[in-house]
C-alpha cells in the first residue's frame, strides 16, 4: 500500500459521507464504539414519547454527519492604487505559501460524463513541488508525484477498473502541470499585461516561450485570483483551473476548492482542514516504489 507521510491532521469523527482511507495514510478516522453491558434494550421497552421522537432524531443525526463545509472566511480588501501595485502585492502573497497539507475529497469527471469520486490527500511546495494521492475502500487507487526533474504515477493493479483509473490518474497528471505553470511566479513574470474592465475584476496576461497564453481572471478588491485559464497558439482554451472557497489561514489566503477543465474531463478538488506552511517530510514528495516516469 502506497502511503503519503504527511503531518496527521486534527482527528474528524468517522463521517459516513465519506469513504474510509487506508490504514497508515495519516488520515485515518476516529470512530467512537461504545460498550453497553447486559441486554440490549428493544424498540419495545422504549417510553411513547421517545418512540415518537426517533425518526426526528435520526434526521437530526443524519444531517449532523453529513453538515456542510464552513462557508468561506471573508477576506482582507485592498485599496486600488494601479496595476504594478497589485502585481506586486499578489506576488508577495503567492510567496509565502510555503508548503500546503490537506485531506481532500476528488470528483473526477470524464469527458463523456462519467464520473466516479475519492477520498485523498494532497501536499504541495510551490511551485514545482505536488502530490496527490486518492483513496477508494480503503486502498489507494492512484499516487501522484510532481518533482522538478518529471511526474511520476502509480496506479492500483486492478484490471477490471482500469477503464477508471487511467483516465482519472491522466486528469490528476494534467491538473498537476497546470497547477505548477500558474502558481510558479505568474504574478513577478516580465511581460504581463493587466487591464481593469471594472471596479470588481483585473485580467492577467502573459504569453509563455512556447506561444501558450494564460489569462487569470483577478477579484479585484481582495487580489485574489479566481480563474485560470490556458490557451493554445490559436487562441483556443485548452485547460482552465477556477479556485474558489478562500480561507485565511496562517494569515494566508488559501484556495480550498480547485476545479481543473481539460480535453480529457474535469477535476473537482476539495480540501479539508487544509495546513499552510507546516514541515513536510523530507520525503513527502519522493515517488512511491514501482511509480512510472510521464513522459513530458
Amino acid at each position: 500500500m502506497i502511503m503519503l507521510d504527511l503531518p496527521m491532521p486534527p482527528a474528524r469523527v468517522g463521517n459516513p459521507c465519506h469513504d474510509v482511507p487506508p490504514r497508515g495514510t495519516g488520515f485515518q478516522p476516529v470512530r467512537a464504539v461504545r460498550r453497553t453491558e447486559g441486554r440490549r434494550p428493544t424498540l419495545a421497552g422504549l417510553s411513547p414519547l421517545l418512540h415518537r421522537l426517533l425518526p426526528l432524531i435520526a434526521v437530526l443525526a443524519s444531517t449532523v454527519g453529513c453538515r456542510q463545509a464552513p462557508p468561506p472566511d471573508p477576506l482582507p480588501t485592498y485599496a486600488w492604487t494601479d496595476a504594478p501595485t497589485a502585481l506586486r502585492a499578489m506576488a508577495d502573497r503567492a510567496k509565502a505559501v510555503r508548503t500546503t497539507s490537506a485531506e481532500c475529497g476528488l470528483t473526477l469527471t470524464r469527458a463523456d460524463g462519467q464520473s466516479v469520486e475519492f477520498d485523498g490527500a494532497m501536499a504541495t511546495q510551490p511551485p514545482d513541488h505536488l502530490r496527490l494521492q486518492a483513496f477508494k475502500f480503503g486502498r489507494t487507487v492512484f499516487d501522484l508525484t510532481l518533482a522538478p526533474d518529471g511526474m511520476w504515477v502509480k496506479t492500483m493493479d486492478d484490471p477490471g477498473r482500469a477503464d477508471k483509473i487511467i483516465p482519472a490518474s491522466r486528469s490528476a497528471a494534467r491538473f498537476a502541470r497546470e497547477w505548477s505553470t500558474f502558481t510558479g511566479g505568474l504574478f513577478d513574470r516580465p511581460g504581463l499585461t493587466v487591464e481593469t474592465p471594472s471596479a470588481q475584476k483585473m485580467v492577467v496576461r502573459q504569453t509563455l516561450d512556447d506561444g501558450r497564453r494564460v489569462v487569470c481572471d483577478v477579484d479585484r478588491p481582495t487580489l485574489t485570483p479566481r480563474r485560470y485559464g490556458l490557451l493554445d497558439p490559436a487562441g483556443v482554451e485548452r485547460f482552465s483551473l477556477t479556485v474558489a472557497d478562500y480561507r485565511v489561514i496562517a494569515g494566508v489566503a488559501l484556495p480550498t476548492r480547485l476545479t481543473a477543465v481539460g480535453e480529457q474531463g474535469t477535476i473537482d478538488v476539495r480540501l479539508r482542514d487544509p495546513e499552510v506552511n507546516v514541515d513536510l517530510p523530507p520525503k513527502a514528495f519522493a515517488p512511491p516504489g514501482g511509480a512510472t516516469k510521464l513522459a513530458e
